[in-house]
């Protein structure tokens, strides 16, 4: 496990994880967001109201994070100094399904300060020609650090952090999923 701490704008840290999951788990997570259901019409904040700004979205709903076994083994008690490895602490999730033609904006998960968002890269294989990788901003608007898409990474980081994912190039030749955990 590799894991780099980045400052961006007011102090705020974005924590970049590789190599935390076994493979028999990656592979699950793979095959878990190949095999869901998703819904076209989906935000990444509760608030946000723009409805021709959406994606495909999987949520997650009573049983589905157990079933995705993201807490299995106590890989994530690993990350405990920076996100609460406890299931009851997940305040919403989901999984997105990315293509070249998905847009995304700027925007904040929550706006009270000490929350967490936590990204998953979901895919196996990625060519960093693909682009898709998440992009922060400080208040101001201005790009102040990217986090390439790397197959297997975690991503952690203040969840009022303005933050987006980067568009696909059409050279892309499998969707791009990524899981996506807030906490309480």
């Amino acid at each position: 496990m590799l894991i780099k701490e980045h400052l961006i704008g007011d102090n705020k840290k974005v924590i970049v994880v590789d190599n935390l999951f076994p493979t028999y788990l990656t592979h699950h997570f793979e095959l878990f967001s190949q095999e869901s259901k998703y819904k076209l019409g989906a935000t990444s904040n509760k608030v946000f109201s723009d409805r021709s700004k959406t994606f495909f979205q999987c949520n997650f709903y009573d049983n589905d994070l157990e079933r995705f076994r993201f807490h299995e083994g106590g890989f994530l008690y690993k990350l405990k100094d920076y996100i609460s490895p406890n299931l009851e602490d997940v305040d919403r999730s989901w999984i997105v399904c990315s293509s070249p033609f998905t847009q995304f904006q700027f925007h904040c998960d929550c706006n009270y300060p000490g929350k967490k968002s936590l990204l998953y890269y979901i895919n196996r294989e990625w060519n960093q020609e693909w682009g898709g990788e998440t992009l922060f901003c400080d208040l101001d608007g201005e790009c102040q650090f990217a986090v390439s898409y790397k197959p297997h990474r975690i991503v952690i980081f203040d969840s009022e952090i303005p933050h987006k994912s980067a568009a696909l190039t059409t050279a892309a030749n499998q969707y791009r999923f990524t899981y996506v955990m807030q906490m309480k």
